[in-house]
């Protein structure tokens, strides 16, 4: 009937966690909940005992099983319930169906016919009618007459006066945005609309759905479950054109869309794996932890047709840190056109701290140096690094470029590392992302952590 992703710990799941109401009379004269596998049946499909194994593709249920009706039009449920006092109810039940229509409801004799309509993936709905119950016992029939093919999750008593129960909503707060929803508790069905203010230079990038089943609409509202609901807002910075992000670039590779020339006009280029000469280094201590060792030649962003940077006429400013991997080389940065014409150059620079050679190195101490430029015609550019005479190595950090206060636009992506800050988002094959796909995302943060997020859209 749908698709999900597997249980997994370190998957963020909309499943929901079923809490038992007590039934016997005395104990409760509130809201009654009947789980479809505690009661009697005859001609169904299946009675769904563990429907993470049995169903694994289903989300959205009590968490505690459910009724596979099939389609036999014989198909029945059968339950005996006590009640401590008499009184109206109202009657729902909870359903995921693929088509529309009505099945029946016997409670102690008297039919009614209870209306079900199709929905849509892992879309759970209750289905509510009024019923008089005696005090004491209540015999309760649900009859599959149509033979809808759908699957019952509960059977809900709640007398009459009773009002419905309302869920908390909670938004969990963030750097770089805030976030309101118009009601801080709601009942199942009505629509929340969440307010969202990002800080200047960012933007929302999507939701992590903490606790809750539930969709939320493009224009950031959704439709209350019957559950209480946490949310997590992700916000990227939009100032940002581009950054260098080691984290998903193994040692003796290149960072996505880099290339070198060292000595013999040697070209080491991305995605290309190398044992020897320019690749990534990992186990420093500072920025990412990795860096791209190159050496002699230039080391040069921009020049791949897959990672190209094009920039609108305005600002900029180029951000970057060097150390050594060897005593203290000097070179240059610059940004130039493809055919290689400079549009800014540094002045000579001297790539310090010295890791001597030793890949466990603290380079938190390397400097961050900027370059301003300005771009008169929307085209691709370049970031190129180049070496002094000499046999020089080099560990570049740091790589950014963002445009300058005084004229920005928007872009993509990330900022400095900070405690909370998004710096990645990635889709399941690595591939960087501007926002939050429907599926599976991989969000990286500053602090060094990752977690799986599945945007169910």
């Amino acid at each position: 009937m749908g698709n999900a992703t597997k249980n997994n710990s370190d998957v963020v799941t909309t499943a929901k966690t079923n809490i038992q109401t007590p039934q016997q009379p005395g104990d409760f004269d509130g809201k009654i909940i009947i789980e479809t596998e505690d009661m009697d049946y005859k001609y169904v499909k299946r009675c769904v005992l563990n429907p993470y194994d049995e169903y694994p593709n289903e989300r959205g249920h009590s968490g505690n099983g459910f009724m596979d009706m099939g389609t036999n039009m014989s198909g029945s449920l059968r339950h005996t319930v006590d009640i401590a006092k008499a009184g109206t109810f109202r009657v729902a039940l909870r359903y995921l169906s693929t088509m529309s229509g009505n099945i029946e409801l016997d409670l102690n004799g008297q039919k009614q016919l209870v209306a079900i309509e199709k929905t849509e993936t892992n879309q759970w709905k209750k289905a509510i009618v009024k019923a008089q119950l005696v005090q004491g016992e209540n015999k309760l029939n649900v009859n599959n007459i149509q033979g809808l093919d759908c699957y019952l999750d509960q059977v809900v008593y709640t007398p009459e006066e009773m009002p419905d129960e309302k869920f908390l909503v909670t938004i969990q707060s963030v750097e770089h945005g805030s976030v309101i929803p118009n009601l801080g508790e709601a009942q199942e069905g009505e629509k929340i609309f969440l307010t969202v203010t990002p800080d200047k230079d960012y933007a929302l990038a999507g939701w992590e759905i903490v606790h809750g089943n539930l969709t939320i609409a493009e224009d950031n509202s959704f439709v209350m479950p019957e559950d209480n609901v946490t949310l997590r807002p992700i916000y990227i910075n939009t100032a940002q054109i581009y950054n260098l992000d080691f984290s998903t670039t193994g040692n003796g590779t290149l960072p996505p869309g880099w290339q070198t020339l060292q000595e013999d006009n040697q070209v080491h280029a991305y995605p290309n794996t190398y044992s020897s000469g320019p690749r990534t280094f990992s186990g420093f201590t500072g920025y990412q932890g990795k860096a791209l060792y190159w050496r002699n030649g230039n080391a040069e962003y921009g020049k791949n047709a897959n990672y190209s940077l094009t920039l609108e006429p305005g600002k900029y400013i180029l951000t970057y840190a060097m150390a050594a991997w060897k005593n203290a080389p000097t070179y240059k940065a610059a940004i130039t056109t493809l055919d290689g014409s400079a549009i800014a150059t540094s002045n000579q620079l001297t790539a310090t701290p010295n890791a001597s050679g030793s890949t466990s190195a603290n380079l938190s101490t390397a400097a961050e140096n900027t370059l301003g430029f300005n771009i008169t015609t929307k085209d691709n550019y370049v970031i190129n690094f180049s070496a002094d005479a000499g046999y020089n190595e080099y560990l570049l950090l740091e790589c950014s470029i963002k445009k300058d206060d005084t004229d920005r636009i928007i872009g993509i992506l990330t900022q400095q590392p900070q405690q909370s800050t998004v710096i990645g988002i990635y889709n399941a094959s690595g591939v960087r992302l501007s926002h939050l796909q429907q599926g599976l995302n991989i969000v990286r943060y500053a602090n060094g952590s990752t977690r799986k997020i599945i945007m169910n859209l």
